[in-house]
């Protein structure tokens, strides 16, 4: 058995395997969900890819896309409220900070910080709701039918999806510069433009 992680166009996973099918199986048994496509969807390997689990942090990558789609500019300033806090992954901001609208973007795509997801969607100028039914929407709109958005977090376990739509999502905001550019990067600055820091 052998399996590895390569990246074609900035966004296919694809596992090699030497063994039969059904041995290939018996490996992986222990993962919940797998799917390997590329990028005309055309599915190398599924497992499971249609049972629905939690998503957890991957809801950020929608996030992102429906925040696009709303973005009032990278240099907003954004001012840190104390609904933004959200343990456990954060940023040690305090209430009151500014920062502009990039940094909190790629704080959510570089480190998975929750707060930077929820000042990200407050940014959009949409309320939180609204924020919410927009990711649902777009979802629906991409064609993942068994995706269901909560939070802008991933923090809810009601946010919930198969690994086939997800890697449909993980395609489509991979295929995006900006989000590509953030998620590649393996640290970020933050500058806090209130106590110049």
């Amino acid at each position: 058995f052998r399996a590895f992680t390569d990246v074609l166009s900035g966004y296919v996973a694809v596992l090699e395997y030497e063994n039969e099918d059904a041995e290939f199986l018996s490996l992986i048994s222990s993962v919940r969900a797998v799917v390997a496509a590329d990028g005309d969807d055309h599915v190398y390997v599924a497992h499971h890819s249609r049972d629905i689990y939690p998503i957890a942090s991957l809801t950020k990558l929608m996030t992102a896309l429906v925040f696009l789609e709303h973005n009032p500019g990278w240099n907003t300033r954004v001012t840190i409220t104390k609904q933004d806090d959200t343990p456990p992954a954060k940023i040690a901001f305090q209430t009151g900070d500014v920062v502009t609208a990039r940094t909190l973007f790629e704080s959510m795509l570089v480190g998975s910080k929750n707060n930077g997801a929820e000042a990200v969607s407050r940014a959009s100028g949409l309320s939180r709701s609204e924020f919410i039914k927009k990711m649902n929407e777009k979802a629906r709109q991409l064609g993942m039918a068994d995706t269901t958005f909560i939070d802008v977090t991933g923090l809810s376990p009601n946010n919930k999806g198969t690994a086939r739509d997800i890697a449909l999502l993980a395609r489509i905001a991979l295929s995006n510069s900006d989000i590509r550019s953030a998620a590649g990067k393996r640290s970020t600055s933050v500058e806090l433009l209130n106590r110049k820091k």
